[in-house]
């Protein structure tokens, strides 16, 4: 397989990551939506287990404020990352194909909002307390 380096403006790496990760949409309907049915109680606390920490800390974070709409800057700003929301979107990104790989969407919402140019993720609240029980 061949690589390929792709200029991506810094301000729209996260919507990269996301588009290479995996599917990752709005969506305002139903958990079903977001694949949620597909994701056993041991398959997640399995996924979640294996995940990096900063993905960990990510699906925690989301599951501790349930249903609230979450910037990626306000996320590495809570959890104190080193090239915050870059670093955020690396792991995403690594999570995403991960995801992808076994059949799994994000287990949230997430978006890119051209208004304000921030990425925003939430969990709904059914999903954090199934979360929170495994972290």
């Amino acid at each position: 397989m061949e690589i390929v380096n792709v200029p991506v403006p810094a301000d729209r790496l996260l919507e990269v990551y996301r588009l290479l990760g995996g599917p990752s949409t709005k969506s305002t309907s139903a958990t079903k939506d977001l694949g949620q049915e597909l994701w056993t109680d041991a398959m997640l606390e399995s996924i979640l287990r294996e995940a990096s920490p900063t993905i960990q800390r990510l699906a925690r974070y989301l599951a501790e404020h349930p249903g609230e709409e979450i910037t990626t800057e306000r996320v590495a700003s809570a959890l104190e990352l080193y090239r915050g929301w870059n670093s955020l979107a690396g792991a995403l990104g690594a999570f995403g194909r991960k995801l992808t790989n076994r059949g799994l969407s994000f287990p949230w919402e997430s978006w890119y909002s051209a208004e304000d140019g921030k990425s925003r993720m939430r969990m709904d609240r059914d999903f954090a307390a199934r979360v929170l029980a495994v972290l």
